[in-house]
């Protein structure tokens, strides 16, 4: 044990520097190839309900199978062998999507979905390693970083998209598509690298943080955990996932396809810069943070499936990236703040399980009701999201009482 605080602060710090740089590159991958998952699925021949039901599928896996992670990881404290295993669904699943060919789309879907398996499998692991630095810096300081940087790779990945497709105008769209996965390889390999060398230099971040709290049950309070993830739910449910726009776009011939990475680009900029902004705002005024940046998000549904210029649609979507970016690191900060570490891991699975669960019903629902009238599927974002915001200000009250 270090017993130097300012010491172990600043290698807190550059552990969480590293870390927040792998993911950078993980997102570059990830993110890249969701700019244009609608699209190619589409392209293949997938429809509306089947996009949103792969869609939805994809982010259950994600952040349902983390609860079983989660728990494995608590059991086991094998923190690094799981982000590690992660990473490598990317490297394998991404770049294999180039070996598609036409009306190949259920193989494709598979292959997103074992790609979001991968993440299943490092995110608890990952997020638990970031806690465990966080004390002393702040959680929503801490997470801030990481999600900053996790957006603003998801910025870089579809932007390298945009470019290789201007590039390739000339070739076939399926042709572009496949060396977009390819290229989506290398930052993969990147990250995984970055991740070993975190591992060689940080091998027990568990270092990072007290023992002073040890003591506590699994969750301060229960009621206030549950409250927390029905929001988190009832946020999920409306803030679809993005291959649902990109479909629309392209369909209605709204933005040329090659510009669809630029415009996930763009949303991923402004996560960025919410993740910074709003997680900084949650160490000084808790979920009040999350309630307001929701607030923004609601209508970003109306801008854009009601948006008759390319003005409005990209305010939806820079709103869309607003919501996402703040939610995804103050999710993080409470459930730091709220369970020891011993436990930390399943309790970040939980919750995952409560957005990947919301993320499946919404998107599969959304893709349903875009076929019957995009005004239901409006509302249905709108007031689902609403309801989120109100019991994240609830949450709060309960926390200031406690």
């Amino acid at each position: 044990m270090i017993n130097n605080s300012d010491t172990l602060k600043k290698k807190a710090i550059a552990f969480i520097l590293l870390i927040s740089l792998s993911s950078l590159f993980s997102d570059m991958t990830h993110a890249g190839a969701k700019s244009v998952y609608g699209a190619f699925l589409s392209l293949l021949g997938a429809s509306a309900p089947a996009i949103g039901f792969i869609s939805g599928m994809a982010q259950l896996a994600a952040h349902g199978l983390s609860i079983i992670t989660g728990y494995i990881v608590d059991k086991k404290k094998n923190y690094w062998t799981m982000f590690i295993l992660g990473y490598m669904f990317s490297l394998i699943s991404i770049p294999a999507l180039a070996l598609i060919s036409d009306h190949g789309w259920i193989l494709a879907g598979g292959l997103i979905i074992i790609e979001r398996i991968g993440k299943a499998c490092w995110q608890p692991s990952r997020n638990t390693l970031i806690s465990f630095a966080s004390s002393g810096i702040g959680s929503g300081k801490s997470f801030s970083i990481l999600s900053s940087f996790n957006k603003f790779g998801a910025c870089l990945g579809p932007l390298i998209l945009f470019l290789v497709l201007l590039f390739r105008h000339d070739s076939p769209l399926a042709d572009r598509y496949h060396i977009c996965f390819l290229i989506l390889g290398i930052p993969a390999i990147v990250a995984l690298l970055l991740t070993f060398l975190a591992k060689k230099r940080f091998g027990n971040p568990e270092q990072f943080e007290s023992q002073k709290e040890e003591n506590r049950s699994l969750l301060q309070s229960s009621r206030i955990f549950l409250l927390f993830g029905a929001g988190i739910f009832l946020f999920g449910l409306g803030l679809f996932d993005f291959p649902l726009i990109t479909m629309h776009l392209a369909k209605n011939k709204a933005i040329g396809t090659e510009y669809l990475p630029l415009f996930f680009s763009g949303s991923m900029f402004v996560a960025s810069v919410a993740a910074l902004y709003f997680g900084r705002l949650f160490d000084k005024a808790g979920l009040r943070s999350l309630a307001i940046s929701t607030f923004i998000s609601s209508p970003f549904a109306f801008f854009i499936f009601t948006g008759n210029n390319i003005w409005m649609i990209m305010l939806g979507i820079l709103i869309w990236g607003l919501g996402i970016g703040s939610l995804e690191t103050i999710i993080k900060s409470e459930v730091t703040q709220l369970v020891s570490k011993q436990n930390r891991s399943k309790s970040f699975g939980i919750i995952n399980l409560f957005f990947g669960v919301a993320l499946f019903a919404g998107s599969w629902l959304c893709g349903i009701f875009y076929d019957i009238s995009f005004y239901l599927l409006i509302i249905f974002s709108f007031l689902t999201q609403f309801l989120a915001a109100v019991l994240f200000t609830i949450c709060r009250r309960m926390n200031a009482k406690n």
